[in-house]
């Protein structure tokens, strides 16, 4: 083999080999190209994943949120102003009652709180029955006084006697002091007992001889 023969097969093996290198690259960067690509989309799966999570998680604290702050409202109201909302009661509430005698008349409360409830009628500057709470013996507490004629507190509505005297009843309602050592269920009968007034004044309604103030 001459020397023309012997070159031309070297360049033919450089030109093969320089192909299968440039192939071989090719592959390569393929591969690498692939694979960051793969990678990529992994992590734009993953933080499209994360937000939508947040976004869920955000309106699920809302909605939290709505609740807690509509609980906090509803704890937040004194009891003088959630008696001071009166919603009567109705004409078929059939519990049996406590009768209260006053010089106006007679009270009913309900039968249920006999042995949670002390009254008390004062008859002095301004004539009034006073109502008092207490659970197992602890703290007495002052529920509310309703007032005859008097000029303190909110104003229930006109009592028409048997005289035919028109006496009007006002409302006077207390907050609780009450510590540590009062359960839930103790302060929720202490506040049962202080609504139950709507009660004491659908009793009188039902009568027919009780107008409720505008």
């Amino acid at each position: 083999m001459d020397n023309k023969e012997k070159n031309t097969k070297k360049t033919d093996n450089t030109k093969n080999r320089e192909k299968t290198n440039n192939a071989i690259n090719s592959k390569t960067i393929i591969i690498i190209l692939s694979s960051v690509i793969g990678v990529c989309l992994i992590v734009i799966i993953i933080l499209l994943c994360l937000l939508l999570n947040k976004s869920d998680d955000n309106k699920s604290s809302d909605n939290k949120s709505g609740v807690s702050d509509t609980s906090m409202q509803n704890e937040t109201l004194s009891p003088e102003q959630e008696i001071t909302s009166i919603t009567i009661g109705s004409p078929d509430d059939s519990r049996e009652a406590i009768e209260i005698a006053t010089k106006y008349g007679t009270l009913l409360y309900p039968l249920e709180w006999e042995k949670n409830l002390r009254t008390e009628v004062v008859d002095k500057e301004e004539y009034k029955v006073e109502f008092y709470g207490t659970v197992e013996g602890k703290k007495e507490q002052h529920l509310f006084d309703l007032f005859f004629n008097g000029e303190k507190g909110y104003n229930l509505g006109t009592l028409i006697t048997e005289a035919g005297e028109a006496v009007q009843i006002n409302i006077e309602s207390y907050d609780f002091e009450l510590d540590d050592s009062w359960t839930e269920d103790e302060k929720f009968t202490l506040y049962a007992m202080q609504e139950d007034i709507n009660y004491t004044i659908g009793m009188l309604s039902e009568n027919g001889n009780f107008t409720i103030a505008d």
